[in-house]
């Protein structure tokens, strides 16, 4: 997914109060067990192909898709070994449920949205590469061991704490999502591959923990309450994308604590209250501030807003100048004239 398809999907897309998680319990239908059988199977297998490690196969289902069942129980699909792709979304499937599939041996993707698993303890599928549960009933991220997974999406859930989203855990994750949850801080994220990280639409108040995230390009933070931009490091030297869409930003000068990531090129910070207080002039004193920045909001930065905007970085540096200078004076007169009094003092005891 380039820039502009991340701008589609989190730039343009409107804002909606909570989140699906927040629906009452009360006047939820009753669940009913209701197993998915063989011959139910049968129709919805798809993706022919060839299948892994299956000598004198040379070609099998490699994919299921079965969704709006309101199945309660999946326990037939193992016995399609060579099944790869596993689509059981809008169910209501539990991860007790999701466990079964232990049993396919090559599960490369699952995909379980809207379904009704509290939490992440799955079995460790040794080749699963994608893992979606967005729209569940999950608290706590814990309780994962996929040593290959590249990406893993948990938005829209009830989570308020992550824990060991980090190695040995996780050995490849490149993408994670966990927009629109209850998280009030970044901390817990701590694995060296991840690329992507959405966290919109959370509680988080700060940024903090993320020194791990060498290899991070981009980062969502879009609609949190965070006023400050502490917490960034030198270390995120792959950082280029900030989304700080709909932030609680009111000082422009929270925008130099991102000096320290030398490759970011692209910041978005509308809707925050700097923006209204500050027009467009935002843009000029932010690049005054961060120079690598090529796009600022959907605009990319023009030649003369990069003028303008030295222009104000050599005034600022001048003033900080002088006001350093006047101090240092003012110290240098403060401990001159502390010393003239101790002479004085001196001469009359004498």
């Amino acid at each position: 997914m380039d820039e502009e398809e991340v701008d589609e999907l989190f730039l343009g897309e409107e804002v909606t109060e909570g989140t699906p998680s927040e629906e009452s319990e009360e006047g939820q239908q009753e669940i009913i067990p209701k197993a998915l059988t063989k011959q139910e199977a049968c129709s919805y297998l798809g993706l022919l192909g060839k299948p892994a490690n299956a000598l004198g196969i040379e070609v099998a289902y490699l994919q299921i898709k079965v969704n709006d069942k309101m199945l309660t129980d999946i326990s037939i699909i193992p016995s399609f070994p060579h099944v790869m792709f596993v689509d059981v979304s809008r169910n209501v499937l539990n991860e007790e449920a999701l466990s079964v599939l232990k049993d396919l041996k090559y599960l490369v993707k699952l995909e379980a949205n809207e379904n009704i698993c509290a939490t992440c303890k799955l079995p460790s599928f040794p080749f699963l590469q994608v893992l979606t549960l967005n729209k569940n009933k999950i608290e706590l991220i814990d309780g994962l061991d996929s040593p290959v997974l590249e990406c893993l999406e948990l938005s829209y859930n009830r989570a308020t704490q992550l824990k060991n989203i980090a190695p040995p855990n996780f050995q490849n994750l490149k993408i994670l999502d966990l927009h629109g949850n209850y998280l009030e801080t970044t901390a817990g994220i701590e694995c060296p591959t991840i690329e992507r990280l959405y966290l919109a639409e959370n509680k988080i108040v700060k940024v903090e923990g993320l020194e791990s995230l060498e290899k991070l390009q981009i980062l969502h933070l879009r609609n949190n309450p965070i006023d400050n931009l502490s917490g960034f490091s030198r270390s995120m030297t792959s950082l280029t994308y900030i989304n700080l869409r709909n932030c609680q930003i009111y000082n422009i000068k929270e925008v130099k604590k991102l000096t320290v990531l030398s490759q970011l090129d692209t910041l978005i910070l509308w809707e925050n209250p700097v923006v209204s207080s500050l027009g467009d002039e935002h843009r000029i004193q932010a690049l005054s501030y961060v120079s690598t920045l090529k796009r600022i909001n959907k605009e990319p930065v023009q030649q003369e807003e990069v003028e303008a905007a030295e222009e104000i970085k050599k005034q600022r540096e001048s003033m900080e100048a002088e006001e350093a200078a006047a101090e240092e004076l003012s110290e240098y007169e403060g401990e001159h004239e502390l010393g003239a009094d101790t002479e004085i003092e001196e001469i009359d005891d004498d």
